[in-house]
C-alpha cells in the first residue's frame, strides 16, 4: 500500500513541477490524510522534501505546510470523512488559497475553481469506492 501511495504522490509531484502550476500534491495530501490518518505523516514529510527538490523551493517549506495540513486534517478527521462535501471543499479552498499566496505569490481564481472541482471528484469517487470510510454511518435508532 505504501508503494502505491508513493507512486501516486510521485506522479503528482512530476505533474505539478513540470506540467502545471497547480497544487495537486496538496490535494492528494488532504484526501489521503482523511483516509489514512496519522499513519501517513512520515510519507507526507518525505513527499514534501521531494517536492521542494523538484520545484527548487526552500528545502522543508512544502514539508512544513503539508505537515500542518495533515495535523489539521487529522484533528478534524471525523468531519472530513462524514460524507458531507462541505467540510473537505471548504478546507481545500482555504488551503489552496494559502498555498498559492505563500508559494506562488499570487491568487488565481481558475486554479482555485479547478482545485475545488478535482477535490469534489476525488471525494465522490472515494465515497463510492470506500463506503466504510466515507459516510454510510449507522444512524442512531430510538
Amino acid at each position: 500500500m505504501i508503494v502505491i501511495l508513493f507512486l501516486l504522490f510521485f506522479s503528482g509531484i512530476i505533474i505539478e513541477s513540470t506540467l502545471i502550476n497547480f497544487p495537486l500534491t496538496l490535494i492528494l495530501v488532504t484526501i489521503l490524510t482523511s483516509i489514512r490518518g496519522e499513519k501517513i505523516v512520515p510519507l507526507v514529510f518525505i513527499i514534501g522534501l521531494v517536492l521542494d527538490l523538484f520545484t527548487l523551493n526552500l528545502l522543508g517549506s512544502n514539508s512544513l505546510f503539508f505537515l500542518l495540513t495533515t495535523w489539521v486534517a487529522v484533528r478534524y478527521q471525523k468531519k472530513m470523512s462524514s460524507g458531507n462535501l462541505f467540510y473537505p471543499l471548504s478546507f481545500i479552498t482555504v488551503l489552496m488559497t494559502l498555498y498559492n499566496l505563500i508559494f506562488y505569490k499570487k491568487f488565481d481564481y481558475l486554479s482555485l475553481l479547478a482545485g475545488i472541482t478535482v477535490t469534489a471528484i476525488f471525494f465522490l469517487f472515494l465515497t463510492k469506492l470506500f463506503p466504510h470510510i466515507f459516510g454510510d454511518r449507522a444512524k442512531l435508532k430510538i
